[in-house]
């Protein structure tokens, strides 16, 4: 009978992480779209919205640590259950990321915002790498994960070339300088989101085979 509730209570979890994964990906559209676009409604809608990933985030955590206490999972369910866990904090994170992109689009509502090429790119890479973290997420797909595991580094790269840029921009336009800072923090919150979506990768392969590859080449 155990066995049996534990595999329903274990199906509920999965639907309620895939429910997160689901309104993380869209806050990450969205922002992506607000920048773009210029829509400051829509990136206070992300801030307001913020509250549904925030309270989903800690029912989740409360079943997790239900189903431990109770059931005392073992095996594959024991690693689903812990893998959740992390996983759950990241997506919450990765809302909260988008909630300051949100706000640094909002501080630019009187002013030209200022915006390099690598940070849009830095958009797309890291919508593509929550999308496709998530979808491996709830396919336990090792192969995909792998695969947006490696698309970090170049996140990483162009973070790093925004930096140099606004160091150079800084120099030649001081006037731009709230402008630059206000890039370049999105830029940084784009970088942590992809590391965000690494993580989560790698939680992947230790519920799908029991395997911890943090820190290692994949």
């Amino acid at each position: 009978m155990t066995n049996i509730h534990l595999k329903r209570e274990v199906e509920r979890l999965k639907e309620h992480v895939c429910r997160l994964g689901t309104l993380v990906e869209e806050s990450m559209q969205a922002v992506a779209v607000a920048d773009k676009t210029h829509d400051f409604e829509l990136a206070r809608n992300i801030i307001n919205n913020d509250t549904e990933i925030d309270k989903l985030e800690v029912d989740i955590e409360e079943e997790c640590l239900k189903m431990l206490a109770l059931y005392q999972p073992v095996a594959t369910d024991l690693r689903f259950v812990t893998s959740c866990l992390k996983m759950n904090n990241d997506m919450e994170r990765i809302g909260d990321l988008c909630c300051n992109i949100a706000e640094r689009i909002l501080d630019s509502e009187d002013r030209t915002p200022v915006r390099m090429p690598e940070v849009m790119d830095m958009f797309n890479m890291a919508r593509r790498m929550v999308k496709d973290a998530i979808s491996a997420m709830i396919d336990t797909d090792t192969m995909l994960a792998a695969e947006v595991m490696k698309r970090d580094d170049e996140v990483d790269n162009n973070l790093a070339t925004v930096f140099k840029k606004t160091i150079k921009e800084l120099k030649e336009t001081p006037d731009k300088t709230e402008e630059l800072l206000n890039n370049l923090g999105i830029a940084r919150n784009l970088e942590r989101i992809a590391d965000y979506a690494t993580n989560i990768c790698e939680d992947i392969f230790y519920m799908a085979d029991g395997v911890i590859v943090r820190h290692n080449i994949v």
